[in-house]
């Protein structure tokens, strides 16, 4: 029998009789955007992709595009305000912006609402909506009672600095258990800078949970007293940044840290710099080490600085992935390898 006759002789499935373990696995491979297609399809694949598509939310982000940030922003909390019962799906918020001015999320709540915002909303849900996203942004992400991680990306321009906290002060609330909390934020100004780190020490007073934070510190000038500080972070296991002052501030309150993820400061200052703090952290087993391009590292140093550390995860300026030579390794096999 000719082959190609063959394969159109196999019955057809359809998507009902597929199990529905079976889609939810194919769920996971799948990307925001396909989700949301996947929403829109049928009321059964919406209603098994729905929780996976706010389940890890991701904000597209562009270099460049502050307002449409912004703006993809006001509209996820358009939706959340207007399906409540999603609040309760999200595990994870990814390049969220740190400010969104309210005359935005006003001109976004009064938009013509899109489609898939209406989609499968019951009568409860219409009662429960709360007021215009302009009057309470807060209050929105206040119901996401089950987040657990949270990265915050942008810049703060210095006429903005006044609205610095305004949307995010849900972080405030303490029915808002972080694990995870990133902070790549960039204030543009004296007054930006101050109104942001006032924040991040106010957000790091109820955040009492937090197992990995990473945060660029200012280390020109002085930011968190030291007493402050010391109620900090007190599960706190990774710690990253890109600012030598913030790990000098955190390492000496002798925290539990496992992990330390050093961004942009060139590895040859590095132990340097915090070779006292990092001689008495005897808990950091792990160094992940994003630095500058062409940055040169010296091994010998860093393992005689951190003699217990049994792995280093980043690439040298020949772009070598080092994990897999130095991992587990003790001081006589780190100078073998330099000798070679």
């Amino acid at each position: 029998m000719d082959s190609t006759s063959d394969r159109y002789c196999w019955p057809r499935v359809g998507l009902r009789r597929i199990p529905d373990d079976v889609i939810f696995y194919i769920l996971d491979f799948l990307q925001s955007t396909a989700l949301g297609a996947m929403t829109l399809a049928n009321r059964h694949l919406q209603d098994l992709a729905t929780p996976a598509l706010y389940r890890n939310i991701t904000i597209p982000k562009k270099e460049d595009k502050h307002v449409e940030h912004q703006e993809s922003a006001a509209r996820l909390l358009r939706t959340l305000s207007r399906r409540p019962s999603l609040t309760l799906l999200v595990r994870s918020l990814e390049n969220a912006p740190p400010v969104i001015p309210l005359q935005l999320l006003s001109r976004i709540d009064s938009e013509h609402t899109d489609p898939s915002d209406s989609q499968a909303v019951s009568p409860e849900e219409i009662s429960s909506r709360g007021p215009l996203l302009g009057s309470s942004p807060a209050d929105v992400m206040k119901s996401c009672v089950n987040l657990r991680s949270l990265t915050v990306a942008g810049e703060v321009p210095f006429l903005s600095a006044l609205e610095t906290g305004t949307w995010l002060s849900f972080l405030l609330d303490p029915s808002i258990i972080l694990k995870d909390l990133k902070l790549f934020v960039y204030p543009k100004g004296g007054i930006a800078i101050a109104a942001w780190n006032q924040f991040v020490a106010r957000i790091l007073e109820v955040q009492l949970s937090l197992e990995y934070l990473d945060y660029s510190f200012d280390n020109k000038t002085p930011v968190f007293a030291g007493e402050q500080m010391e109620k900090w972070t007190p599960k706190l296991r990774i710690l990253g940044g890109t600012q030598v002052g913030g790990f000098e501030a955190l390492l000496s309150n002798k925290r539990s840290i496992e992990t330390m993820v050093v961004r942009s400061i060139p590895m040859m200052d590095f132990p340097h710099l915090l070779g006292s703090q990092l001689k008495s952290a005897s808990n950091i087993k792990e160094l992940v080490y994003h630095g500058p391009e062409k940055d040169s590292i010296d091994f010998g140093e860093l393992f005689a600085t951190m003699p217990w550390l049994s792995s280093f995860r980043g690439e040298t300026w020949l772009s070598v992935p080092l994990e897999d030579f130095f991992l587990k390794v003790g001081i006589p096999i780190v100078a073998l390898l330099l000798l070679m």
